[in-house]
């Protein structure tokens, strides 16, 4: 997940934005999604430029390559490298420029603009992406970090004339050490990372196919919307993990799992089913081995294990009100709030759903992440949500006496699939990575992928 400062480990996965599209389930989509993965490839080999040595980020045969989203809707940004690097669009192969950083892009109505550390500008045609590759065997430094891919970059023409996305195109195996190096701690278990590294692959593998057959042009956000990802790392125990799950992934039935993942289930799972879609395009949801069924649990060193958060009754009102108004949900008429009261539970007697009720007695019915996304509402005229005011999980119990709310909650994240703080727990109890994905994922197998 990303830098933050309010959370351990593991902020919440939230359902892709994809996935309210509907679409084909992955059984249909298989054929689908290999054509349009030679198609791609096809096509990035066809914008290499001609000085080319090697294409940084070049996956081996039989291994995925990652588009990932490092940064959106940019007004400019600024690339540099330890060598020249490497700029081209696919009209301008021909003419591909190898310029020295710090690199400022922009892109406007007549093109893209690129100024070196010289102070001249070059112009190439905004039509289509704009590569940038390292000229030699370095990565490309960007908002602090370094990128061993090579970077696309692409006009944001449905939001404004002036804006762009940045996507890093590498290979799984390199992508993997930058997210275990964000999601975990330093200082935890190799069977840890191990088990977390095959979670992330197969997240990554399964989020990746239904990208493809979308015609998207990335697979994942660098973010908690998917997983986050900080690029390079020189972490010894980060790419020995990777390395000794090489290839490796959880699957049911044959058919990639969508390996969720959070910090602390605080002893409750959650279902899948429960949290995020299930509709067409989103059936993976249904998966028996996603789904909240007690469990043994070893989260209990979490600072976010059990938590309290008070909150002012009235703020939290008008947070509520807000988002569901946001979401276009009947939660936006309410007037007061006089009670929160769990009305439906899982197997593992964890919440999935609320009930708000006013003053006058009327009640709204919300799901737990739902209630969870709104009381954390802000932007605009609400102040931030803070660690000491986050409601860190959907599972918890409400006690309103005045101005005040209170909360006594469990865990912090979705709670669904692998539990980041059981694994480590687990891992100090010398389990290994096979048995500690089997305990977060029952009935699945891990399968090597390539």
């Amino acid at each position: 997940m990303p830098a933050r400062t309010d959370a351990p480990v593991g902020t919440p996965r939230r359902a892709p934005l994809l996935g309210s599209r509907g679409g084909a389930s992955f059984r249909d989509i298989a054929p689908l999604a290999l054509t349009i993965l030679l198609v791609v490839a096809a096509t990035v080999a066809s914008c290499a430029p001609k000085p080319d040595v090697n294409v940084m980020g070049s996956a081996a045969p039989g291994e995925p390559e990652m588009r990932v989203r490092v940064g959106k809707e940019q007004n400019e940004a600024t690339l540099d490298a330890a060598s020249a690097i490497t700029v081209w669009t696919s009209r301008s192969v021909d003419r591909a420029a190898n310029l020295k950083g710090p690199l400022r892009v922009r892109v406007g109505e007549t093109g893209w603009v690129i100024t070196d550390a010289s102070g001249a500008s070059r112009g190439f045609p905004r039509a289509e992406p704009l590569f940038l590759r390292p000229a030699g065997a370095t990565s490309i430094r960007y908002s602090n970090a370094e990128y061993p891919g090579m970077f696309r970059l692409y006009a944001r023409d449905d939001v404004s004339a002036g804006v762009f996305d940045i996507v890093e195109h590498l290979a799984l195996e390199q992508y993997l050490p930058g997210v275990l190096a964000k999601e975990l701690p330093a200082g935890w278990s190799p069977a840890a990372f191990e088990a977390q590294a095959v979670a992330a692959r197969t997240y990554a593998m399964q989020e990746r196919q239904r990208r493809l057959a979308a015609g998207a042009v990335y697979d994942v956000e660098a973010t908690d919307r998917d997983q986050v990802y900080g690029g390079m790392t020189a972490n010894p125990k980060l790419l020995a993990a990777v390395r000794a799950t090489r290839g490796k992934a959880v699957t049911f039935n044959g058919v990639l799992l969508r390996a969720y993942f959070s910090s602390t289930c605080g002893g409750r799972p959650a279902s899948a089913k429960d949290i995020w879609p299930t509709t067409k395009g989103m059936e993976f949801n249904l998966m028996p081995p996603i789904q909240g069924k007690p469990r043994e649990f070893a989260c209990e060193s979490s600072p976010l294990y059990r938590w309290k958060v008070e909150r002012d009754a009235a703020d939290l009102l008008r947070r509520i009100v807000a988002w569901g108004e946001q979401e276009q949900l009947a939660v936006r008429q309410m007037t007061s709030l006089a009670r929160i009261q769990p009305v439906e539970l899982n197997e593992a007697q964890r919440p999935n759903k609320y009930r708000l009720s006013d003053a006058a007695g009327k009640h709204w019915t919300l799901t737990a992440e739902q209630l969870r996304n709104a009381c954390n509402f802000g932007g605009g005229k609400f102040a931030p949500v803070t660690r000491q005011t986050r409601v860190h999980s959907g599972d918890f119990e409400v006690e309103i006496k005045g101005p005040v709310a209170t909360f006594t909650g469990r865990g912090f994240g979705h709670g669904v699939g692998l539990c980041q703080y059981c694994a480590e727990g687990f891992a100090r109890k010398g389990e290994d990575c096979a048995t500690i994905l089997r305990r977060f994922y029952p009935g699945a197998a891990i399968t090597q992928q390539y």
